[in-house]
């Protein structure tokens, strides 16, 4: 039988002999993954799943179907374990149908492994469609975890981790602990692996689980920590390449753009005057965040999600957050503002707090750019607050996250979000709720109007969107009155 969505018991007392019991029939024959596998970068046609194993050589394969016990099933291509990269293997599926549940499990040398598997649904096609997904931040796996459970249980389609997956900070230029980060707080905690493993998970690092807190380009294990996460994370394509390079990524579900940003291997040093030339960034991730803003604009996408690590909203001295990169901060409002880009949401962490802003805080910076933020911490750390003030006030504390619920059905996209709160994986209650509905995009507006003979008027309309289906000119030849078609 395929096991999905499994609650096994948190003491760690338990854990040992539960984990032992889980691979005792792998173990016989020398092959064992050291952890669950962990699925994501679920596309309407695809996924992909990473697990590490105990030894190099070991033929691997996922087998992935839409019946529970894996029948008439589609499979990766073969992947070889290698010592070079900690024996784990990346496995992806193609050629799924778009909005569909799908069970999967591991195969390896040829012998199926029903225990070390999962689920997980396509997203829709790119089209009107609603879903709701969860956010969340922060969280030690030596610390209680029932907020993982409670976002499983949400049944969300996808969760967005937004970094301290934990808070080893680890700063070395060795990738064994890095593995070792990985395979630990899979293998220690039932609730993340049940999560991670039935839920699509997709993860940017912050600071404690990258390279130790304030960590930026200069850290040490800088090159090790970009090395392990393209060996142990189920990643989106990573336009920077690799492997020694930034880990930004983006994707679609339905028409809804989301950019995920890396907000630590490419910092200047929090300490750095505040000027032109200090970055959060990076030169060439912020050139990628812009091509994305414009793209999703010209394409007429109804709403763009922004994972930003750290708070958005920050005024003063306060280190390791935007407010000590106000320069680019500026920098990035004005170009939303100047390229009129709409229907922008901000989803953050590192905050241990619920939080949310109305877009009060945005304008008070760049007058006329009005974003709201939304927060989610920590899963499993004690509460703080940075940042703000934000409209909807904050929570702080554990066991938060937050889900937020998309509506489509194709004109307007709204955005509800609801802080939550986990007293336990069953108990769960609803801090605030705040609901953001997106404005009609907006056409191109039509260029280089120019005067003909006759009074004619040639219209020049440069527009590579490619969304539209038809056109309508409308005329008002006194200049004043009513408009005809």
């Amino acid at each position: 039988m395929l096991h999905t969505g499994l609650q096994l018991p948190s003491p760690k007392s338990m854990r040992l002999p539960l984990l032992i019991s889980a691979t005792l029939v792998v173990a016989a024959r020398g092959q064992v993954p050291i952890a669950p596998p962990w699925c994501g970068a679920v596309t309407q046609d695809s996924v992909v799943v990473t697990v590490p194993l105990d030894q190099a050589g070991v033929t691997t394969r996922l087998v992935v179907s839409t019946m529970a016990g894996l029948a008439s099933p589609v499979f990766s291509t073969p992947v070889i374990s290698q010592a070079a990269l900690g024996n784990a293997v990346r496995l992806s599926v193609t050629g799924l149908n778009p909005n569909t549940p799908y069970f999967y499990a591991l195969e390896l040398n040829g012998i199926l492994q029903p225990a070390h598997g999962g689920k997980f649904k396509t997203f829709p096609i790119p089209a009107a469609a609603s879903f709701h997904f969860a956010f969340s931040s922060c969280g030690e796996w030596t610390n209680p975890q029932d907020a993982y459970e409670a976002v499983r249980l949400e049944n969300p389609l996808f969760f967005i981790h937004m970094g301290d997956l934990h808070y080893e900070d680890t700063n070395v230029n060795n990738p064994t602990p890095y593995r070792e980060n990985y395979t630990d707080l899979l293998a220690e905690s039932p609730e993340q692996s049940n999560l991670f493993r039935n839920v699509p998970t997709f993860y940017i690092w912050d600071d404690h689980d990258f390279s130790g807190n304030t960590s930026d380009r200069t850290s040490t294990g800088r090159t090790a920590a970009r090395q392990v996460y393209r060996e142990r994370v189920p990643h989106y394509p990573l336009p920077a390449g690799g492997p020694n390079a930034a880990i930004h990524q983006s994707f679609d579900c339905g028409r809804v753009h989301f950019i995920l940003s890396d907000l630590r291997s490419e910092r200047d040093r929090d300490s750095d005057d505040d000027d032109a030339d200090k970055s959060m960034m990076g030169d060439v991730q912020k050139q990628w965040f812009k091509d994305q803003l414009i793209a999703a604009r010209d394409a007429e996408c109804p709403m763009i999600v922004w994972m930003s690590g750290v708070p958005l909203i920050q005024k003063g001295d306060e280190r390791d957050n935007w407010g000590s990169y106000e320069t680019e901060r500026t920098e990035l409002l004005e170009f939303i503002r100047d390229q009129k880009i709409q229907n922008m949401i901000v989803i953050s962490g590192d905050m241990h707090a619920l939080a949310y802003d109305d877009g009060r805080a945005t304008e008070s910076y760049v007058a006329g750019v009005r974003i709201p933020v939304f927060h989610a911490a920590a899963l499993a750390r004690d509460g703080s607050t940075k940042g703000g003030p934000y409209s909807g006030g904050t929570s702080a504390g554990d066991g938060r996250y937050g889900i937020m619920e998309i509506s489509d059905t194709g004109g307007a996209v709204s955005a509800t979000y609801r802080g939550r709160i986990a007293s336990s994986a069953t108990s769960v209650s609803t801090w605030k709720t705040y609901t953001h509905t997106g404005e009609p995009v907006r056409p191109r507006k039509a260029k280089n109007l120019t005067a003909q003979p006759a009074n004619g008027v040639l219209i020049h309309w440069t527009d590579d969107s490619g969304v539209e289906s038809g056109f309508r000119v409308e005329r008002r030849p006194t200049g004043t009155g009513a408009w005809t078609s």
